[in-house]
């Protein structure tokens, strides 16, 4: 009582220590362990696992309506994570959140792609248009020039000329005064003057009139009175710096160079121009780009003998930059020629203009609609990215995803909607923390149905690592409600039906209560401490306890009301009920432990969590049996039995006599089986064979989820699995891990690409295995990854950025992604893992630089789970035997009896897993999961020898009396047949109320230990056990030296004794 008033605290508590799913419970040694923490490490939370999914399906799953749903719930789910009722930060993902972000992101490269088209439009417009028009400005500024400073004083020098050829005897005054008359004219008309604005007119006429003052005073000069040509270079020399004086300095430098540069005969050669022209501009030009592309052009206006007019102008640029075009060849050439195009001499520096032609193609580039780029481009030059992320929210807010107005790669969306039925999506909910997701999903079901039910057509089903262990835990605990109860009940009307009483019935479920709650507080420390606890143990335990443990307390209660009736008095009842009874009780317990313990052996949590708690339970119930149970007996006495009266003395006894005279069912089937041994063991052995073969040829299962019981979450996980494919929801998880880096900055390494790609194709080419994602694939198909500039920048951006995604923090790690055409637990994915970790060690072969490859994810590590429980079960299998046998040898004092014991426990055991077989995978259309063979195994070595051990320690007491063996197994089996049927029939009874559970593990398993226990306790120990035991007859009892307990036949040797068993019969 001290340790159950201990205890009360601490057992409400074991809840908070289970676990719900098997591969939460792998030790960390195993490979798929390792990679999963490594991947954690390097490439943060992609292996975390969506803790919460939020399922919904429609007709069409992309309508408005839907999007609707999405956006609310997204919504409530935000206020649920401020206003306190989600506890820390929650983020939610969907098909839009992710269209937003991505669409944000393009916008981001549309924002910049923008700037950069305009600087380089305008560039590229000043180069085609500009760089020739500039030319085209020289040419005519330099011819004007020319012509104020050399062409004027020509001009006046020719009509000097002629007027002097014309009148010879003319004085020079004559001729200069008729000449400056003349040239006035000629000039004014001149088509250069004519074609000047009114400031350079104004600063010709200045400069002639300069000219002609200058000209003048050469005429006193008698030797050059008839040197026109002479006259007029001095005038021009003599006057050109009151004609700089005279104009704006911006001016000056030039008509300087023109003087320098021309004469009275060149300042009109067009070639000459030109090349004077072209020395103006080719210093302007620093790029060679430039000068290739001006040279093309000045060929074409070289090659004429005058200067074009615009039209011609025009043809010469045209010519120019399609031979430019041509020159540069690709994309570059095709970006020449629609830019040119595009604009022309009408727009091409039209800022509006400019822009729309970036806009065009930015919206090329994106494969989007413009109007979008235009949204983009009026957010200015450098917008921020709330600017950009609240356009993107709005464009996907208000846009459909068929007619999407940007593009969107398939695998963005089908990760997110099943393409193409389009009537299954998804919401992936992350939390801030593991404690927090758990404590969420009861306030993320109630917004998320609240919503949906506004809604017809549409279903929603929240799901996911944590939905999945809340619905466990909740049909758990609905289990617990209906089997313990039921237990109860059924333990109190069997023992009371058996006792005819109502305090002897309630006697063995109290006092094993006791126990139950002390294993429990026991359970939570060792949760907290040792091991997680797998949800099954509690339920196994409680059971396995209850049924065993009543059995304990049944059997020393009927040995002591058999020794009360035989007029023992009742210190000396509870003596000899404690001695032989408690020793066949406390042996039972012994094997029980054993076959439990030995679990706790392995190296998986949910075995050992198992072992540890079913032998500490099984122990604490056999103290309760062994001490409390005597305790309460010399208490209440014979009361125990109320309101049967318990007859005593030579009343009891003649009772008893009379009793013993009649031959009841159990000793009618004693003399059967003594008499038809042969006939039974042949029987048995025959019904062994195709069992055997049927246990030996079982394929089990490892999908826990198939026999989850029918949650929302498991039907939501159902409806993910049938729209995206199982394989996609829970991939398989491949690092490749390089001795040298991977990533530098953008830059990837080649080599170890292509590495990468051979292992990639490997993969894929490996059958049940869909889809491969890598940096070689970052979207599930081969990508041009050596040449990501074949792509739009938009989308080699977006490839670049996946590829990175996929390389590890210390850029020598690179992540793959299998995702298999079958379920996760399917015996074919399972199976794959071998050949999947095989291409990652032909890698580490091959490659010099591959240091290491390991692989992961949910099938991985169930792989590596069955595996290391394989390997651990042989080792079990040997203990268990070896250990129960040793413990059966010692107290039963029989080399042979504990050899036949083990061997009848193997005959049940194949027996049941045939019935179980048969029941649950053709009846019931359940699978057997892989555990519950082996569990089967260990726990029915254990509790499989109760009734075999009690028959066999009566068998001994009364061979030990001096009876033969027939006659003490006839004995033996009469006077243990009633309670050991009863207790058997309690403890399968407690074992088939777990087949109340919703859970197919459960169910299984209490199938399984029902059908096994009640075999063991009717057929077995009444039939088999007795025609075994007869055959082997004096063997029975055989030990070498001390360790024999019974010795027959007046201890004679053992040839004598073999004599007169041949006499004997």
């Amino acid at each position: 009582m001290i340790l159950l008033i201990i205890a009360l605290p601490f057992a409400p508590m074991v809840g908070d220590v289970l676990v719900y799913e098997e591969t939460e419970m792998a030790p960390n040694q195993l490979e798929s362990e390792k990679a999963m923490e490594f991947i954690v490490d390097e490439f943060g939370d992609v292996m975390s696992g969506e803790s919460t999914i939020i399922a919904l399906t429609s007709e069409n799953i992309l309508d408005n309506q839907s999007k609707d749903v999405i956006y609310r719930i997204e919504k409530e789910l935000f206020n649920a994570s401020h206003d306190g009722r989600i506890g820390g930060k929650l983020t939610s993902e969907s098909l839009y959140s992710r269209l937003t972000d991505y669409s944000s992101g393009v916008m981001t490269g549309m924002s910049r792609g923008i700037s950069e088209g305009k600087v380089l439009v305008n560039l590229t417009a000043e180069l085609l248009f500009g760089l020739p028009l500039t030319f085209q400005q020289i040419y005519w500024q330099s011819n004007g020039s020319a012509f104020i400073i050399w062409g004027m004083p020509d001009i006046h020098v020719q009509v000097w000329q002629s007027i002097r050829a014309v009148y010879p005897n003319w004085t020079t005054l004559q001729v200069d005064i008729a000449a400056y008359s003349q040239a006035v004219g000629v000039l004014q008309s001149h088509p250069i003057m004519q074609g000047m604005n009114s400031t350079m007119q104004v600063m010709a006429w200045s400069w002639f009139s300069l000219y002609i003052s200058s000209w003048n005073q050469t005429s006193l000069n008698s030797t050059l009175a008839d040197e026109p040509v002479l006259r007029a270079k001095l005038a021009v020399q003599d006057a050109l710096p009151a004609f700089l004086e005279a104009i704006p300095a911006e001016f000056q430098e030039f008509f300087i160079l023109i003087y320098y540069s021309f004469d009275l005969w060149s300042w009109d050669q067009y070639h000459i121009l030109n090349q004077f022209c072209r020395s103006l501009i080719d210093g302007e030009i620093n790029e060679s780009y430039a000068l290739e592309y001006f040279e093309l052009f000045y060929q074409q206006w070289n090659g004429t003998d005058r200067a074009p007019d615009q039209e011609e102008f025009e043809a010469m640029v045209n010519i120019a930059v399609i031979d430019y075009a041509e020159m540069l060849g690709g994309d570059e050439g095709e970006m020449i020629l629609a830019i040119f195009t595009g604009l022309g001499f009408s727009h091409w520096n039209d800022t509006l203009a400019q822009t729309e032609m970036v806009v065009g193609m930015v919206s090329l580039e994106a494969e989007s609609q413009k109007w979008v780029v235009w949204e983009v481009e009026m957010l200015g030059d450098s917008p921020s990215f709330a600017q950009l992320y609240g356009l993107a929210e709005r464009v996907v807010r208000n846009s459909t995803v068929e007619l999407f107005p940007i593009y969107v790669p398939g695998a963005l969306v089908s990760n997110m909607v099943n393409v193409p039925a389009n009537d299954t999506t998804m919401m992936v909910l992350t939390y801030e923390s593991s404690s927090v997701a758990a404590d969420s999903v009861g306030v993320v079901r109630d917004i998320v149905h609240s919503i949906s039910s506004e809604y017809q057509g549409l279903i929603p089903y929240v799901t996911g690592g944590d939905a999945i262990n809340l619905d466990i835990n909740e049909a758990f605990d609905k289990d617990l409600e209906k089997i313990d109860p039921v237990v109860i009940v059924l333990i109190l009307v069997l023992i009371g039906m058996f006792f005819r009483s109502i305090v002897a019935s309630s006697i063995p479920p109290l006092s094993i209560g006791i126990a139950i709650g002390v294993a429990m507080a026991v359970i939570y420390f060792i949760g907290s401490y040792l091991t997680s606890i797998h949800y099954s143990v509690l339920a196994i335990m409680i059971t396995a306890m209850l049924g065993a443990g009543c059995d304990y307390c049944i059997f020393i209660l009927s040995r002591y009301r058999e020794e009360r009736t035989n007029g023992l008095s009742k210190e000396e009842s509870v003596r000899i009920s404690v001695e032989w009874a408690g020793e066949a009780v406390t042996t039972s317990g012994m094997t029980v432990m054993i076959g439990f313990g030995v679990l706790a052996l392995g190296r998986f949590a949910l075995l050992q969590s198992m072992g540890l708690s079913l032998a500490i339970g099984i122990l604490i119930a056999l103290l309760v049996a062994l001490t409390l149970l005597p305790s309460i007996i010399c208490l209440l006495g014979d009361r125990l039995f109320w309101p049967s009266k318990l007859e005593t003395g030579r009343r009891g006894k003649s009772i008893r006599k009379d009793i013993k005279e009649k031959i009841g069912y159990f000793g009618k089937s004693a003399r059967f089986a003594v008499k038809h041994a042969k006939v039974i063991v042949l029987a048995a052995l025959l019904i062994s064979v195709p069992t055997t073969y049927l246990v030996l040829t079982l394929e089990t299962s490892y999908d826990f989820i198939a026999g989850m019981p029918d949650t929302e979450s498991k039907q939501g996980l159902e409806v993910l699995g049938d729209g995206f494919g199982q394989g996609r929801i829970d991939p398989t998880f491949m690092t490749v891990n390089f001795t040298i880096v991977v990533l530098d900055g953008d830059k990837f390494d080649m080599e170890s690409l292509d590495i990468v790609e051979d292992i990639s194709h490997d993969l894929d080419s490996l059958p049940h295995v869909k889809e491969v994602m890598s940096p070689t694939r970052p979207l599930g198909e081969l990508i041009n990854y050596r040449n990501l500039s074949e792509y739009s920048p938009l989308v080699a951006t977006e490839y670049l950025s996946l590829m990175k995604h996929m390389v590890g923090k210390n850029r020598t790690a690179v992540l793959i992604q299998v995702i298999l055409e079958t379920e996760p637990f399917a015996k074919e994915s399972i199976d794959l893992v071998t050949e999947i970790r095989s291409v990652g060690s032909n890698a580490t072969i091959s490659y010099p630089s591959v240091q290491q490859v390991l692989t992961t994810g949910s099938t991985a590590v169930m792989f590596d789970i069955s595996e290391m429980v394989q390997e651990d079960f042989s080792q079990m299998q040997i203990a268990v035997i070896v250990g129960i046998y040793l413990v059966l040898l010692v107290v039963l004092g029989s080399v042979l009896i504990p050899f036949r014991l083990i061997i009848t426990i193997l005959l049940s055991i194949s027996w049941t897993i045939a019935i179980t077989m048969l029941v649950f995978i053709h009846i019931v259309g359940t699978p057997i999961l892989w555990m519950m063979p082996m569990m089967l195994f260990v726990i029915c070595m254990g509790l499989g020898m109760d009734y075999d051990i009690l028959l066999t320690t009566r068998i001994r007491e009364e061979v030990s009396k001096g009876k033969n063996d027939k006659e003490a197994i006839v004995e033996a089996v009469e006077r243990t047949g009633k309670v050991i049927t009863i207790c058997g029939i309690i403890m399968a009874g407690a074992f088939a109320t777990m087949m109340l559970s919703s859970t197919a593990l459960l169910q299984q398993f209490g199938f399984a230990l029902a059908f096994a226990i009640l075999l063991d306790a009717t057929i077995v120990r009444i039939y088999l056990v007795p025609a075994i035991m007869v055959l082997l007859e004096g063997y029975n009892w055989w030990a070498p030296g001390r360790l024999q307990r019974v010795r027959t036949e007046e201890k004679i040797k053992h040839k004598e004794w073999k004599k007169a068993r041949k006499e004997n019969k």
